[in-house]
């Protein structure tokens, strides 16, 4: 299985965000901040979890974007 950003989230007190190519590191989110130590089937359906896979969800697309319309931008 691939791995999701819900078991980053889950399994990591660390999750990088890197960006398309040059990678560079865009985000380091410390899981444990926001989610302290707890790591059970019940975490992932807490707001705070939620709220934090919402937020590094929408830092992935906005890179994946920014790398797909320069992509473009190049191609033309």
């Amino acid at each position: 299985e691939k791995m999701t950003t819900r078991w980053a989230i889950l399994l990591a007190h660390r999750v990088v965000i890197i960006s398309a190519r040059p990678a560079r590191i865009l985000s380091v989110v410390e899981v444990g901040s926001h989610l302290g130590d707890r790591r059970d089937h019940d975490l992932l359906q807490s707001p705070d979890f939620q709220a934090l896979r919402r937020d590094i969800q929408q830092t992935i697309r906005a890179e994946y974007e920014r790398a797909r319309q320069a992509e473009e931008e190049h191609a033309v």
